[in-house]
């Protein structure tokens, strides 16, 4: 037969071992996963400004013809055509800088930092739960224990009672001191993970 704290104990157990998962599922795989997601993003801008530093030596070579073109009477209609050419191509290049500015200024550079800042806070929060859980583990054995050795005196007693009032504020195991079930809640890039909310949410 499975008594009420041992009951008890186990779902408390249960809880803090899912949140921990949690916590360490982030931190060890998708974290991770966005690290080389912006280095992936890294590699793209890179390649987008080789593409650009040749459409620029494009560019020049174009409008270079046009001129040569344009000083001779009988290409003037090519140099004119090459013109237009050149003057197309900078706009779309132009358009390619500033998606380029844009990738990396809104993009790249915000998600490395929300990267970096939730890495910090996920450590400094899984450091912090487990730190209240062992507090409130201990704070809950010493409360069983007190009870225990209250409901020894009350049975052995011949006025129980007297017990009463103070076995009602040692029942830990009846709510008062239900151990570790608050977490840890703060002001992450990504996630606030209280634990009676990870063992809602890994049910789903």
């Amino acid at each position: 037969m499975v008594l009420p704290e041992e009951s008890k104990m186990s779902r408390t157990d249960e809880v803090h071992r899912i949140t921990e998962n949690v916590y360490k599922t982030i931190m060890e795989q998708f974290n991770p996963c966005l690290r080389n997601f912006v280095a992936m993003g890294k590699s793209y801008e890179k390649a987008l400004a080789t593409v650009t530093f040749a459409a620029k030596g494009y560019f020049d070579a174009l409008v270079r013809m046009g001129e040569l073109a344009s000083e001779s009477h009988g290409s003037k209609d090519l140099g004119d055509v090459l013109f237009q050419m050149a003057e197309v191509h900078r706009q779309i290049q132009v358009q390619l800088e500033d998606m380029l500015k844009s990738f990396h200024n809104e993009l790249l550079s915000e998600l490395e930092k929300k990267v970096d800042l939730d890495a910090r806070y996920l450590t400094a929060a899984l450091k912090k739960y487990q730190m209240e859980h062992k507090s409130k583990g201990e704070s809950l054995e010493k409360c069983q224990a007190e009870l225990k050795k209250l409901r020894r005196k009350s049975q052995g007693s011949k006025n129980p009672a007297k017990y009463g009032e103070k076995e009602m504020q040692l029942g830990c195991t009846e709510g008062g001191c239900d151990g570790p079930g608050e977490g840890s809640s703060g002001g992450g890039s990504f996630v606030s993970l209280p634990s009676q909310q990870v063992a809602v949410s890994t049910g789903g």
